[in-house]
């Protein structure tokens, strides 16, 4: 139960609200003091998980810190909310004539208070597909897109493109199935070819799994696919291998193997962005005496100049025909009758000419509509690989 110690206390101009909270009547607290409409600091402090700092501008969230687990933006809100309870306090410490401390990109979120508690509801139920696969979308994986990229603004900075609060949702010409949520949204806002998963999960905010999870669903519908940013070039690591090799003797080989792994990289093809871990890793398995020259191995193959990978083939253009013959191998002969039928449907008539992209949805729609309850959820899956 919420308990206030003086609702109201001043000291000189500015005052604070204090007040103890549950796991419960957390979010009752939260909508209360961004109901003041006052602009501030919320510190929450709960035993054992450090302090929570929320910054409020009227009724919008700003950002929110938790130290000392260094969490940021909504994973710092997530984790607060699962606190079993605390203490808190909000003062009037962002005055006008007072600048407020610099903000990390990761803590901005920008959200009224209704909507962040809502983004920590969805994201703390168990409503991600069970069938989604995340096991190829690693920290350093790269999505390019395969659809219209979102428009830009003119002329605005590269860097601005961090700051959520300059980011014009309605203007971004993205497809609306393809942007069913607020966070897909913001996060195909971001994705240019170059960030990688963790950097946008860093970007936004969020914590790296929500976004992986994300990635996989815009994946799934055929928006994006995955790459990696900048690799080792080839020549580069196969000098690498020669020196560690004859430093370390031929389990240079288990070493590598193993610290590649751990990375979610191969040998082929080494993202620029996993080389520290990948460091860390194979000192980890050397002897300390061999740090030093193990250190130089790697720095000369850090200053090498990275290569660009090709981006991932694009989708080949839709066709009945490949659609037809995959489904006929799930459902039988009955495949072709479902096909034509859906396409008539939706061309009327005779359906002889090809689909115009503008059609594709209706006619995968209509198809799913006619599957048959046998190996349904196979075929439906099949579908969805069809949406462009």
């Amino acid at each position: 139960m919420l308990t206030a110690c003086g609702p109201t206390e001043f000291t000189g101009e500015l005052p604070m609200f204090r007040a103890t909270y549950t796991s419960e009547t957390l979010p009752l607290l939260l909508r209360y003091v961004a109901s003041l409409g006052q602009t501030g600091l919320m510190r929450c402090h709960s035993s054992g998980a450090g302090v929570t700092v929320i910054g409020i501008s009227g009724q919008q969230v700003v950002s929110c810190t938790t130290v000392p687990q260094h969490l940021e933006g909504l994973a710092a809100v997530q984790a607060l909310t699962r606190h079993a309870g605390g203490t808190c306090h909000f003062e009037e410490s962002w005055a006008a004539e007072e600048e407020p401390a610099p903000l990390s990109a990761a803590s901005l979120i920008g959200l009224s208070m209704d909507a962040l508690l809502g983004r920590v509801l969805a994201a703390s139920e168990p409503s991600h597909p069970a069938h989604l696969d995340l096991t190829h979308i690693r920290p350093h994986s790269v999505p390019f897109a395969l659809v219209a990229a979102p428009a830009r603004t003119t002329g605005r900075a590269e860097a601005d493109l961090f700051d959520l609060d300059l980011l014009d949702l309605d203007a971004l010409e993205i497809e609306p199935e393809r942007a069913a949520t607020e966070s897909h949204r913001l996060l195909w806002a971001l994705i240019d070819g170059q960030r990688s998963a963790q950097a946008l999960a860093s970007a936004l905010g969020q914590p790296l799994d929500e976004v992986r999870w994300t990635l996989a669903q815009l994946e799934q519908q055929g928006s994006l696919r995955l790459g990696t940013g900048p690799v080792l070039p080839a020549a580069g690591v196969t000098e690498f291998m020669r020196g560690l090799t004859a430093v370390v003797g031929p389990v240079a080989q288990l070493l590598m193997r193993d610290a590649l792994k751990a990375v979610g990289a191969t040998k082929e093809a080494i993202p620029v962005e996993v080389l520290p871990g990948l460091k860390a890793d194979v000192l980890r398995g050397c002897p300390v005496s061999r740090h030093p020259q193990i250190e130089v191995l790697f720095a000369a193959l850090a200053s090498l100049p990275p290569v660009q990978p090709a981006a991932p083939p694009t989708a080949p253009p839709f066709s009945p025909q490949d659609l037809t013959h995959q489904l006929t191998h799930l459902l039988g002969p009955i495949a072709r009758e479902l096909v034509n039928e859906s396409l008539q449907q939706v061309q009327g008539g005779a359906a002889t000419r090809p689909l115009d992209k503008a059609q594709i949805p209706s006619f995968l729609d209509a198809l799913q509509a006619l599957l048959p309850p046998a190996r349904r959820v196979e075929a439906v899956s099949l579908l969805q690989s069809f949406r462009r």
